[in-house]
């Protein structure tokens, strides 16, 4: 594998406001999920919290184009608008990382 047929990982750090509970964080995740999911050159997705509360979301995307197209189509999906309803904006960090498999 080479660096032009490179996955992508995305990863996004964020905090939600201080009024949403995790439960909250993840049915609105789990709604968006299918949406994500049938996004082009999507792979797998999964979310963690940290112990000091803050989340992060990472997606695997087939290459950096996916990933790239895949920002512009969330912001069109209702059940994305409600994730990321929940979230402080200024606390988002998002890099995409080319990924390779071991």
């Amino acid at each position: 594998m080479t660096a032009a047929t490179a996955a992508c990982l995305e990863q996004v750090w964020f905090r939600t406001h201080p009024d949403v509970d995790a439960d909250t964080v993840l049915a609105a995740a789990h709604a968006m999920q299918a949406d994500v999911a049938r996004l082009p050159g999507f792979r797998h997705r999964q979310l963690a919290r940290s112990e000091d509360g803050r989340w992060l979301d990472s997606i695997l995307w087939q290459d950096a184009a996916s990933a790239q197209a895949a920002m512009q189509a969330v912001m069109q999906l209702p059940s994305c608008g409600a994730f990321f309803a929940l979230i402080e904006p200024e606390s988002i960090d998002m890099q995409h990382l080319q990924s390779y498999p071991l």
